[in-house]
């Protein structure tokens, strides 16, 4: 029994040596590249390539948008349908939520390599957004979680949030919730209601595929479970859960009205910016004016 009981703490004292050198080979690797929090703190405006007329109509609108807000601007019920639904210990952990951790890993042995609930907390969610990483799955979430333990001492709870909200992707060319309100309901955030809010706040799971345009039915899903969990949390009563979850679907895709159309000119200019400037003629706010003059325009 003894040598048995021998075995077994062997054994185990092995894998855990193991797991410990591993993670210190990892740290050893990927240490030095870790980029400075001050890399990726400074949000900066991204605004559309705008087309105008030489009387100043517009003819055509290309590119992304974000309009950073400070965290004050953004409202305390949308901080919360983000929070409740995506990480309810925020405000707990350092970087790395435990307790999520050890959940998830508990379901990959359980099912067999699936997990239904990530494990991911809202700063390692900033990491994988922000570094683009498409290193080997095991390195780029050991990665993400070496630079969110960074983020947590270098930056406060609220700043990382607000940085959170500020550059994740909506879909539709938006990034950040303000430029999202914009996009989707045309008014600031401040002035969604409960059942915008939550929509807004199930979008970045699946920016593309999940948002109320490509994807109706999965957002209208996503909201339900954001107003759930919101309910679940405190953060709203029955009441409030029970009208917005009936609420109709509103979003629409809100683009600067077009006011002259001249598609063959616009296509001309975008393409001779995009080869002058790149990438960056679709974020840097630029408006190109023409000859074209409505006037002459049938």
């Amino acid at each position: 029994m003894t040598k048995v009981f021998s075995t077994i703490s062997w054994t185990f004292s092995s894998l855990i040596s193991a797991f410990v050198l591993t993670l210190t080979g990892a740290f050893l690797y990927l240490n030095p590249k870790i980029p400075d929090t001050q890399s990726f703190s400074q949000v900066t405006l991204k605004a559309p390539l705008r087309i105008y007329s030489d009387d100043g109509l517009l003819i055509q609108e290309f590119g992304e948008r974000l309009e950073p807000l400070q965290y004050e601007e953004i409202p305390h019920l949308l901080k919360q349908a983000i929070l409740d639904t995506e990480d309810k210990r925020f405000f707990e952990h350092s970087g790395i939520d435990l307790i999520t951790l050890v959940n998830a890993t508990w379901q990959l042995v359980r099912n067999r390599g699936a997990i239904r609930t990530g494990a991911s907390t809202i700063t390692m969610q900033l990491v994988k957004n922000i570094s683009g990483d498409t290193e080997v799955r095991f390195l780029r979430k050991f990665k993400e979680m070496l630079l969110a333990l960074k983020i947590e001492r270098e930056l406060s709870k609220e700043e990382i949030l607000t940085l959170y909200l500020n550059i994740i992707p909506f879909g539709k060319h938006s990034f950040g919730i303000q430029a999202a309100a914009k996009t989707y309901y045309g008014k600031d955030v401040g002035d969604l209601s409960l059942a915008q809010t939550a929509m807004l706040a199930g979008i970045p799971q699946a920016p593309e595929a999940g948002n109320p345009i490509n994807g109706p039915v999965r957002a209208i899903k996503r909201r339900n479970l954001v107003l759930q969990r919101m309910l679940e949390q405190g953060s709203i009563d029955h009441n409030a859960y029970k009208n917005a979850i009936n609420a109709e679907l509103t979003a629409k895709v809100y683009n600067r009205k077009i006011e002259l159309s001249a598609l063959y000119a616009s296509e001309i200019v975008r393409r001779r910016l995009l080869t002058d400037y790149g990438r960056n003629a679709y974020n840097q706010g630029m408006l190109a004016y023409t000859t074209i003059s409505s006037k002459m325009q049938v």
